[in-house]
């Protein structure tokens, strides 16, 4: 397995160390990485937020993708939302289907309203409180998918609730759309 760890502290060092101990690992690489990480794999002089270099470098050293995260936190969190989410939307639905009275639906859809912020809460905080938070990397996970899709950071559009900014990695590839399109316009 190759793989690519981004950064250059302590805490990459660290991952370097355990990861060049693994009999699993064929060539371990660390962007930038630091001189404790010289010799446990192959620093790379390459920066954090240098996406097209770590692009090339992932497709020309057959890199292994996915990055760890809270996971299994994150998706059982969710999964208890949504079965409350069903049984939310049900009521809602069978008041709406009973002609029920106006201030009886509007209590019920405000419950769930309130739930649903509660639950964004909680799913957001699992998201910060990540040690992989504000880094990039391939987090399974995306496109109203657990399993099977990336996205480039743990709270990316491609993956999180509520109305936030584009993570680096898609602000930085709008921004290259962009500029391509204003080119060709010249």
């Amino acid at each position: 397995m190759n793989i690519l760890i981004i950064g250059g502290g302590g805490r990459e060092h660290a991952l370097a160390w355990k990861m060049a101990q693994s009999p699993q690992l064929d060539k371990l690489f660390i962007a930038p990485g630091n001189a404790g990480t010289a010799g446990l794999g192959n620093n790379v002089p390459i920066g954090v937020e240098d996406f097209e270099g770590i692009k090339k470098l992932v497709l020309s050293e057959g890199i292994d993708l996915p990055t760890t995260w809270n996971k299994e936190t994150y998706d059982r969190t969710n999964l208890e939302w949504q079965g409350l989410r069903k049984k939310l939307n049900n009521k809602i639905s069978d008041l709406k289907k009973t002609a029920a009275d106006s201030s009886e639906i509007s209590e019920a859809e405000a419950h769930y309203n309130e739930k649903q912020k509660e639950s964004n809460s909680r799913l957001e905080e699992i998201l910060k409180n990540d040690r992989s938070y504000n880094l990039v990397g391939a987090f399974e996970g995306a496109g109203y998918s657990a399993k099977g899709l990336y996205r480039p950071m743990t709270d990316c559009i491609m993956f999180s609730i509520g109305d936030k900014p584009f993570c680096k990695v898609c602000k930085h590839s709008i921004e290259q759309v962009i500029n391509h399109y204003l080119e060709d316009e010249k």
